[in-house]
């Protein structure tokens, strides 16, 4: 008997032929969910190895979750009590920005140039020569005095104009970019931090030690007054 081999159905002709519309669909998504190149170059040359003042905390890097992510949407932190390594209006170090896919940017920061280097120097093992303790290193010196900054872009790459002002924005929104902190930004900082040593709280404000302490002394009266009688 002579056998015939099975017509192929007409579904899988089907699939078959909708394969290269829905490659074509998904290359064109993922160019469209991504940073232009001219943005990312202008990022790169306005904000790498500048140092600003921060409006916000930065966590430290823990694990491999990304420690600090920005979008217009507000910030968030891989853990919820997460440890701080640089604090509100600390100034940091912008090593490095770098692409890091779709529409994120990664922000490499230190609490100096000068720890940036001196890090970099003492902790990464030199090229050809990795060992067996390559991944530990590279992993305590992730953490032991930088941490990173994920920004994600929601403005596609056709509009690289609105890319590059929300880019600015994601920016403004973690560091003090045109102009430093206002003189209530600055009272209202003391007031949330009066728990900081008072050298500390001068140093981080510009604030004179009359202006620290009465500032202090309103914050405890008002937790005071916030308290329930016992």
């Amino acid at each position: 008997m002579q056998r015939h081999a099975p017509a192929p159905s007409p579904g899988s002709r089907g699939a078959r032929a909708l394969l290269p519309s829905i490659l074509f669909l998904l290359c064109a998504a993922r160019s469209a969910a991504a940073v232009d190149r001219q943005v990312y170059k202008e990022v790169r040359a306005r904000h790498e190895g500048m140092s600003y003042r921060l409006r916000i905390d930065l966590d430290q890097a823990q694990g491999a979750n990304d420690p600090n992510v920005v979008s217009l949407q507000g910030v968030g932190h891989a853990r919820e009590k997460g440890r701080v390594l640089f604090g509100q209006l600390e100034t940091v170090f912008v090593e490095r920005v770098i692409n890091a896919g779709g529409s994120r940017l990664e922000l490499s920061v230190y609490g100096s140039k000068e720890d940036a280097q001196r890090l970099r120097a003492s902790n990464i093992p030199q090229p050809g020569y990795p060992g067996s303790s390559y991944g530990r290193t590279i992993g305590s010196f992730a953490q032991l005095g930088s941490t990173s900054i994920l920004f994600e872009v929601g403005s596609g790459k056709k509009e690289p104009a609105a890319q590059a002002e929300e880019i600015e924005k994601l920016l403004d929104r973690v560091f003090y970019l045109g102009s430093g902190p206002t003189p209530e930004e600055l009272e209202a900082f003391v007031r949330q931090h009066a728990g900081l040593p008072l050298q500390r709280l001068r140093e981080l404000t510009g604030l004179d030690s009359e202006t620290v302490r009465r500032l202090i002394k309103e914050a405890a009266a008002a937790a005071a007054e916030a308290s329930p009688p016992h």
